[in-house]
């Protein structure tokens, strides 16, 4: 009997529509990461390089191609677009992360730390990891990728130290998969629930626009 096929597994990066962050997509298209990635199974990375980060994109893989006897490393098919027509363009590539039977496993999402990226991995239930881009004056997105981790809504991601994340994506999801009592001790924040409840998308939304004013992020 043959063996059924490999579940399809996505990481799906964006780095917003109004500022370049070719960093994000250097430390993603890059031997190591790619590495790691195909450690975890995946089978796709799909990068959303915005309005100026064609040339970084196209770079960076051959880069990956240069390193690997000039030709991309099997089983992880690398793919990229400038800007989404529209939001829910973007959003349906996230949505790509999800499991989907026998046929696609939980993919992530890894993003700057923009709010749309966040609300839509809490809505669809996918890990997503927040990557501040440092050059931003008045770095709200920061603030923004802390503060949510800490409560456990996503993961905090450092654009000059993003390999640990592809680990990290992997502990969160586990953790996300117990039961509610198991996943966290007594005096640790938390949401009274996880994803696809309105009360936490009206948190966030409280939290953005009340306690921190995040609606320039993006």
């Amino acid at each position: 009997m043959d063996n059924p096929p490999k579940p399809q597994k996505l990481c799906f990066v964006t780095v917003g529509a109004t500022v370049s962050f070719n960093a994000l997509i250097q430390a993603v298209i890059s031997p190591a990461f790619i590495q790691a990635l195909l450690n975890e199974s995946y089978t796709e990375v799909r990068v959303q390089y915005g309005k100026d980060g064609y040339e970084a994109f196209v770079n960076a893989v051959n880069h990956v191609r240069a390193m690997n006897g000039d030709r991309l490393p099997a089983g992880l098919a690398i793919s990229g677009f400038d800007l989404a027509i529209t939001a829910r363009e973007l959003t349906k590539e996230l949505v790509k992360t999800q499991s989907k039977g026998q046929s696609r496993a939980q993919g992530a999402c890894i993003s700057h730390a923009g709010t749309g990226s966040l609300l839509d991995g809490m809505t669809y239930g996918v890990p997503v990891v927040l990557v501040p881009n440092p050059t931003l004056a008045n770095n709200h997105q920061e603030q923004l990728a802390k503060h949510f981790a800490k409560r456990h809504y996503c993961i905090h991601g450092h654009v000059n130290n993003l390999l640990p994340v592809v680990r990290e994506i992997e502990d969160w999801r586990t953790e996300m998969n117990k039961p509610m009592r198991e996943q966290w001790k007594d005096d640790e924040p938390r949401p009274e629930k996880r994803y696809k409840m309105d009360p936490i998308l009206t948190l966030l939304h409280d939290h953005m626009d009340a306690e921190m004013g995040f609606a320039q992020v993006e």
